[in-house]
C-alpha cells in the first residue's frame, strides 16, 4: 500500500503529467462535438415533379445526404458558395420520361468549384432513378408478362427493402455505425493517450537504487506501482472525457488499451533505457499514426505493406480492443508479464555485472 501511495504522490507532483491529463480529458470532450465540423457538406435536390415516382426519388436522396431545396436557382447558388457539395435538379416530366424509357439526361446534376464528393452523390441519384426505371426495363425485356403485375411485384420488393438495402460492415464482420466525429474521437483518444503514457515514460531506476533494492524489488516497488497509478489516472481522465462526450461504451476498450500501452511502456524501458531514444520513437510513431490511421485519408490503401505497418500502430490497437475486448485483455496481461520479465532479466544482468566489476 505504501508503494502505491508513494507512486501516486510522484504522479500528482509531476505538473507536466497532471496538465496532460487535464488536456487529454478536454480534447476528448471537444472531439465528441466535432462531428458537424468534420462532416462533408450535404448535396441538394430540387424536384419540379410532384408525382409519386419523383417524390420516391426525393425521399431516397433525402435519406442519403441530400437536402431538399425549393428553388433551383437557390440550389445553384449554394453549390457555388460551397454550402452544398453538389445538387440534382429533377424536371417536371421525370416520371413520364422514366415510363417511356427516355432517361438520357433526365436529371441535371450541378457541381461547383468546391465540390468534394460529386461522384458519390451522383451514384445516389443514379441508384434512385434506376430503382424507378427497373420495372419498366423489365417490362420491355419481358413483354409476355402482364405489365401491371410486374409493377406490383417490383413495388412489393421495393417496399420490403429488397433493393438498395445494405448493411455496412467492417473487416471483422461487425456492423459499423460510425461517423467521422466518432473516428476523430477514437483517434484522438488513442494517440493522445499513447503520447501521454509514453512521453512521461516508466519511472527511472538509477544504478545506485537498483543495487540497493535489487532487480526484483525495484520492479515491484517502483516500476509496477508507477505504471499502475499512471494507468488508473489516465483512465479516470479518459472516463471524464468520454462521459462528457456521451461515449461510455468506450470505457472498457480504453481500459484494455491502457493495459496494452503499459506493456509497451515497460518493454521500451527495458530495450531503450535512454529517455531520449524513447522520445525519438514516440515522435516517429505519432507521425506514422497520423499518416496511416487518420480520419479523412488512408495512405494504407495504396500498399499492402503499409497495411501491415498500420497494425503495429497504437490507434489500430484501440480499434482491436473495441472489437476483440477479451482477446486484447488477455494479450495485455500477457504483454505486461512478458515486458516485466524482459526488464527484470536486463536489470538482473546489469546488477550481476556491477557486482562482478566491483569484485575485480
Amino acid at each position: 500500500m505504501k508503494v502505491l501511495l508513494f507512486a501516486c504522490k510522484r504522479a500528482i507532483y509531476n505538473v507536466t503529467f497532471v496538465a496532460l491529463l487535464v488536456a487529454y480529458a478536454a480534447v476528448i470532450t471537444v472531439c465528441s462535438f466535432a462531428d458537424a465540423a468534420v462532416s462533408d457538406p450535404p448535396a441538394g435536390v430540387y424536384c419540379a415533379d410532384s408525382g409519386a415516382v419523383a417524390q420516391r426519388i426525393v425521399s431516397y436522396l433525402a435519406d442519403n445526404g441530400f437536402v431538399v431545396i425549393d428553388d433551383p436557382l437557390q440550389l445553384e447558388k449554394q453549390v457555388e458558395s460551397g454550402e452544398l457539395d453538389c445538387g440534382a435538379v429533377l424536371p417536371h416530366d421525370l416520371a413520364l420520361r422514366i415510363e417511356k424509357g427516355d432517361t438520357a439526361g433526365c436529371v441535371r446534376f450541378v457541381t461547383g468549384p468546391m465540390s468534394f464528393l460529386p461522384d458519390l452523390y451522383r451514384s445516389h441519384v443514379s441508384a434512385a432513378v434506376y430503382r424507378e426505371c427497373a420495372p419498366y426495363i423489365a417490362a420491355q425485356a419481358l413483354p409476355d408478362l402482364p405489365g401491371e403485375e410486374l409493377l406490383q411485384e417490383y413495388e412489393r420488393l421495393f417496399a420490403g427493402g429488397y433493393v438498395f438495402s445494405f448493411e455496412i460492415v467492417g473487416h471483422e464482420g461487425a456492423a459499423l455505425q460510425e461517423t467521422r466525429g466518432d473516428a476523430l474521437l477514437k483517434g484522438a483518444a488513442s494517440l493522445l493517450l499513447f503520447a501521454l503514457l509514453m512521453g512521461i515514460g516508466v519511472d527511472g531506476v538509477g544504478r545506485d537504487l537498483l543495487l540497493r533494492l535489487g532487480a526484483k524489488r525495484a520492479l515491484f516497488a517502483v516500476i509496477l506501482p508507477g505504471v499502475a497509478v499512471r494507468g488508473v489516472l489516465a483512465f479516470m481522465a479518459g472516463s471524464i472525457g468520454l462521459g462528457l462526450a456521451d461515449a461510455t461504451e468506450l470505457l472498457a476498450p480504453l481500459a484494455v488499451y491502457i493495459l496494452l500501452l503499459s506493456a509497451v511502456g515497460i518493454l521500451l524501458a527495458a530495450l531503450l533505457p535512454a529517455q531520449r531514444d524513447r522520445y525519438v520513437l514516440l515522435v516517429l510513431v505519432l507521425i506514422a499514426s497520423l499518416a496511416l490511421c487518420p480520419v479523412f485519408a488512408d495512405l494504407a490503401m495504396f500498399s499492402p505493406l503499409l497495411r501491415i505497418v498500420r497494425c503495429v500502430l497504437p490507434p489500430y490497437w484501440f480499434y482491436l480492443a473495441e472489437e476483440h475486448l477479451i482477446q486484447c485483455l488477455g494479450g495485455g496481461c500477457g504483454g505486461v508479464a512478458l515486458s516485466c520479465g524482459v526488464l527484470y532479466m536486463r536489470w538482473h544482468l546489469k546488477e550481476r555485472l556491477v557486482i562482478i566489476h566491483e569484485k575485480m
